[in-house]
């Protein structure tokens, strides 16, 4: 039975246009036929990259699908979603913060958890970005945990040993910056 509804599920789905794709469609297809079905969906032209910017955005709607499918990720989607993580948390960060335990539950325990606030928030910012971009970013986030208050304090703390931590590196000449920029 769980294997016709994931199909009739699938079926349905595949019909939508990848415009149509909501965190609800998304959450469906995955509590319907799993976290594998999830990234079938996922796959559909452009599902990805509206994923990705939904989760940037801080929109609670998309972070909430998370737990449902990321453990699941590759390397690459990891790292794609991890970068997402940390702009949500210029927008977002108490959402953000409450959603990562949620993830972590679902990882294999044999698996390192680089869903966790551990390491996301030194500054879990990819270093294609400018230097103007990424000391931009640091701002926006501290500012941003600074607001929520006790919640945001250890996150903001390990942010500023990152950004402290990349300085260093950078006096060393360690760090070479990208050419893409933030915000």
């Amino acid at each position: 039975m769980a294997i016709k509804t994931s199909l009739i599920a699938l079926s349905l789905f595949s019909h939508m246009s990848w415009a149509s794709l909501t965190p609800d469609a998304l959450r469906h297809v995955a509590e319907t036929g799993g976290a594998d079905q999830a990234w079938v969906t996922l796959k559909q032209p452009d599902a990805w990259q509206l994923l990705l910017s939904g989760v940037a955005r801080g929109e609670p709607a998309w972070l909430t699908t998370l737990p449902l499918f990321a453990a699941k990720a590759n390397q690459t989607q990891r790292h794609e979603l991890l970068d997402s993580l940390a702009l949500s948390l210029t927008t977002n960060p108490a959402a953000t913060l409450d959603i990562l335990p949620d993830i972590g539950k679902t990882i294999d325990k044999s698996e390192i958890n680089l869903y966790d606030w551990q390491y996301l928030c030194p500054g879990f910012i990819s270093l294609d970005y400018t230097k103007e971009s990424v000391v931009r970013y640091y701002d926006s986030a501290t500012e941003a945990l600074r607001k929520i208050g006790d919640k945001g304090k250890a996150c903001m703390t390990l942010m500023y040993e990152g950004r402290d931590e990349l300085k260093e590196e950078e006096f060393r000449g360690k760090v070479t910056w990208g050419t893409k920029t933030w915000p």
